[in-house]
C-alpha cells in the first residue's frame, strides 16, 4: 500500500483517545478512487506506555458505491415522483423502471404490474404503435436534444417527449418518456 495516499494517524484521533485506548475509525479514499476503512488502534505495555498503533485498512469501495448508488436512485424516484404529468422511465430495452402516479391515473395500471413490462406491451399495448417505435428505437446520443411526436385518433392527442439520459458508467443508459395530453382539435 506504499504511495496509495491515504489518511495518516495524524488527525484520526486526539490524544484523549490514545490515551484512553479508543479506536478510531476513518473512511478514506486512494488517488485511484479506491475507498478504504482506516482503523488505528493504539496498544499499550504492561508499563501502561504507548508502544505503538495497529493499522488495518479494509477496501469498502463495494459498500460505498453501493451507498451512493440507492441514495441516487431514491433521489430519482423523488423527483419522478415529483413530476405532476405522465412520466415513465425506461431503461435501454424499453423496460419500465419506474412511472409517475400521474400515468397511473391517465392511462391505468399500478406499479407492480407495470414496473419491469415492456413499453409496447403496456396497456393492451397501447404505445406499440410505429411513430413511437420509430421515435424510442433509433439510436441518438444522450447529449442530443429531446425527440418529439404527436399521436392522435381524432377524439384525443398526446405530446411524447423521449429523452436519453447517460447514467454512471456500467450502469447503461434510460430513456425518459414525458406524456402530455392535448387539447382535442376542434
Amino acid at each position: 500500500m506504499t504511495g496509495v495516499g491515504l489518511v495518516s494517524p495524524v488527525g484520526m484521533g486526539t490524544q484523549a483517545n490514545w490515551d484512553a485506548l479508543v479506536p478510531t475509525e476513518r473512511e478514506a479514499v486512494s488517488a485511484g478512487g479506491v475507498w478504504y476503512l482506516a482503523r488505528i488502534q493504539p496498544y499499550r505495555t504492561v508499563d501502561n506506555v504507548i508502544d505503538g498503533v495497529v493499522l488495518t485498512f479494509a477496501d469498502v469501495t463495494e459498500r460505498v458505491n453501493a451507498i451512493a448508488a440507492h441514495k441516487a436512485r431514491q433521489l430519482a424516484e423523488a423527483v419522478v415522483d415529483a413530476v405532476a404529468h405522465p412520466l415513465l422511465v425506461l431503461d435501454a430495452g424499453l423496460h419500465v423502471i419506474t412511472a409517475t402516479q400521474a400515468f397511473y391515473r391517465a392511462f391505468g395500471g399500478e406499479d407492480k404490474s407495470t414496473v419491469g413490462q415492456g413499453l409496447f406491451d403496456l396497456g393492451a399495448r397501447r404505445w406499440d404503435s410505429p411513430p413511437v417505435h420509430k421515435l424510442l428505437e433509433a439510436a441518438w446520443p444522450p447529449t442530443a436534444q429531446p425527440r418529439v411526436i404527436e399521436l392522435g385518433d381524432g377524439t384525443s392527442r398526446l405530446k411524447l417527449e423521449a429523452r436519453r439520459i447517460a447514467s454512471q458508467p456500467g450502469a447503461g443508459e434510460f430513456v425518459l418518456l414525458s406524456i402530455e395530453p392535448l387539447a382535442a382539435p376542434a
